[in-house]
């Protein structure tokens, strides 16, 4: 599910995921609506950051050299 996210977040993600399963059915027995608005916030969280990093190593590629003169220009 979380497979745009590196491993580290990856794990994280779903310890979290599991704390909070397992709190929603010790507390109440209609938790499902408020496990899917979670599972979804994650989800996209996890996309929006895949996204973010994958923007950011790009960034990084442009020689600074290069760019500076103009070689490599926003298309």
């Amino acid at each position: 599910m979380f497979v745009l996210v590196d491993p580290l977040h990856t794990y994280l993600l779903y310890d979290l995921v599991v704390i909070i399963y397992s709190w929603i059915n010790l507390t109440s027995a209609g938790g499902g609506l408020l496990l899917l608005l979670l599972l979804l916030f994650l989800l996209i969280l996890g996309v929006c950051l895949s996204a973010w990093r994958i923007r950011a190593r790009r960034r990084r590629r442009t020689p600074r050299c290069a760019s500076a003169a103009g070689l490599f220009r926003n298309r």
